[in-house]
């Protein structure tokens, strides 16, 4: 099921730093930005990436190159007992510097559930964000 929220002083502080690091993203046609947050705070962080992820391959569900996306770079290398219980915030900044819808695809929302991952904050725009609530595996 999927919440929308309207953002709070908390929430943008930590999207705002999701936006600076969507910044980085080598990928040039989306901008893209994850937090990983253990009790609230900040334990990892990724952009999206225009690399080959061999990983995510096993969760894609139509055929093609997985790519490392914002929300796969937070959980890759790190063991599954650090990653269980976390969330991850996630958020797209266009090229103009406005805040995107963000929802993870079927392929990061696999992956982040075997992981262990609790929910994910994603941006809907600079006023809004979801909370997708992940199965546990």
């Amino acid at each position: 099921m999927i919440h929308i929220f309207p953002m709070s002083n908390k929430k943008r502080k930590l999207f705002t730093v999701a936006a600076k690091i969507a910044k980085r993203s080598t990928y040039h046609k989306y901008h893209h930005g994850a937090l990983l947050l253990r009790g609230g705070k900040i334990v990892n962080t990724s952009c999206n990436k225009s690399q080959r992820c061999e990983f995510a391959e096993r969760f894609r569900s139509e055929p093609g190159c997985s790519t490392i996306h914002a929300e796969l770079g937070c959980i890759l290398g790190l063991p599954r007992k650090f990653t269980t219980g976390t969330t991850i915030l996630v958020i797209r900044v266009a090229s103009d510097g406005s805040w995107k819808f963000s929802r993870p695809c079927s392929m990061c929302e696999k992956c982040l559930e075997y992981v262990g991952v609790d929910r994910v904050l994603y941006s809907v725009d600079e006023n809004h964000y979801g909370i997708l609530h992940l199965e546990k595996k």
